[in-house]
């Protein structure tokens, strides 16, 4: 059995127990916010939900460091995976009282689901998909100072390697714990979790008893 470094008691990563791990991962959130100034408590913040693991993980810990924010969450219209994520998403805000959950979605929007969308168009589904998430996360976040996503490490590795292999070098030079054109009048979007793993993220919500679905979305490519 492998040990924590620290206290002796049993590790469940890199020589860590349950207990120093968590601390870790906090402290690591917070040190990302500190040093890139993503976030003050006087700030509007809005956290842009998917009802997955890292969504689900960014609002435990931010809730537990003290910042009040509304939830947003896109409902896209995917039959049979979408309205589990968003009844994770319901059940865990309703745990922690917070209370600004605000749904949004597809059929209301564009009048049509991303299931039908995709049966008579063929620009991709992450297109198709992407373009209208950006748009409406754009619209809705209307008065807010800032947006606070999910993202980790890995997430921004895939981007910036997928970007550099379609040659949009300025997109790839623009990633990082703050993005968003603010100077062309865009909210300012900051991933806290930038420092953290997959595989890290993921050990969190388990350890906190956080209720996710693991599956990945069925247009995931």
């Amino acid at each position: 059995m492998v040990s924590c470094s620290r206290c002796g008691n049993r590790a469940v990563i890199d020589e860590r127990c349950k207990e120093h791990f968590l601390s870790d991962f906090i402290s690591n959130v917070k040190k990302t916010i500190v040093d890139h100034r993503l976030l003050s408590k006087d700030e509007k913040i809005m956290v842009a939900a998917s009802g997955g693991k890292d969504s689900l993980c960014l609002i435990h810990v931010l809730n537990g460091l003290g910042y009040r924010f509304s939830v947003l969450v896109i409902d896209e219209g995917i039959a049979g995976y979408r309205e589990k994520t968003i009844d994770d998403l319901k059940r865990f805000c309703d745990s922690l009282g917070i209370m600004d959950l605000r749904i949004k979605s597809f059929q209301d929007e564009y009048a049509d689901s991303l299931d039908n969308i995709l049966k008579k168009k063929c620009a991709g589904p992450c297109t198709e998909c992407g373009t209208r998430r950006r748009e409406m996360l754009e619209r809705y976040s209307e008065g807010f100072d800032v947006i606070a996503t999910g993202h980790n490490i890995d997430d921004e590795s895939q981007a910036f390697l997928m970007n550099l292999f379609k040659s949009q070098l300025q997109i790839a030079a623009r990633q990082g714990p703050v993005s968003g054109l603010k100077d062309m009048g865009f909210v300012r979007r900051v991933k806290p979790l930038y420092l953290c793993s997959e595989k890290e993220t993921r050990l969190y919500t388990i350890l906190n008893g956080i209720d996710v679905h693991f599956s990945e979305c069925p247009y995931a490519v």
